[in-house]
């Protein structure tokens, strides 16, 4: 079904076996009334129309795999979110990476050549089993940039390291489905070692 939302942020979203798609959430990133309600420029840069498959796929993933971020710590969420972006990838075989994960070519070259440094400083400030939402949060959502990082870092890079995570996973255990994964609790520190991710 498809809605108009009234500005309200809502691009896609799932009621019972339904898929509604707020089409005032697309009219692409100089729409002028964006800014008028408070919409920032990290976001009205997703409002173009190529986004609407992507969020469509993310907003079923997040349907059929429920999952509660109450108490869960920044590996397990960027596992989580990994999963998603692996779910968009088999499902959209055709977007390109940077339209799976809303970035601009040059934010996923930046994330590509420095997955070491944000690896190391993930580790470094003790981030990977935080359960401090406050704290864990900013690196799973879409954002500007990413505390701690340089500016010209963009925003959601635990989820773009998840992906990385669970691309190396499949790879290094290729019996295993992901949809398998994505049904089953997951012992995080445990899935990181099978994963054999070295960046």
């Amino acid at each position: 079904y498809y809605f108009i939302s009234g500005l309200n942020r809502w691009n896609a979203v799932t009621v019972d076996t339904l898929l509604g798609i707020g089409l005032d959430m697309y009219l692409g990133k100089n729409y002028p009334y964006y800014p008028s309600v408070g919409l920032p420029l990290y976001e009205s840069e997703l409002c173009e129309p190529e986004y609407i498959r992507v969020n469509a796929c993310k907003t079923i993933f997040r349907n059929k795999f429920e999952f509660d971020i109450e108490g869960k710590t920044l590996l397990e969420m960027m596992i989580h979110n990994g999963l998603e972006m692996t779910f968009a990838e088999y499902t959209l075989p055709d977007a390109s990476d940077e339209l799976l994960m809303g970035y601009t070519k040059a934010q996923l070259k930046w994330c590509n050549d420095n997955q070491r440094m944000i690896w190391s400083y993930f580790k470094k400030q003790n981030l990977l089993f935080s359960t401090q939402l406050q704290q864990v949060m900013r690196y799973t959502l879409d954002g500007p940039s990413s505390t701690g990082m340089p500016p010209e870092s963009p925003g959601n890079i635990g989820t773009y390291v998840g992906w990385q995570m669970v691309r190396s996973y499949l790879k290094e255990n290729p019996d295993v489905k992901w949809h398998e994964l994505a049904k089953q609790r997951i012992d995080s520190e445990e899935f990181l070692r099978k994963s054999n991710y070295k960046p």
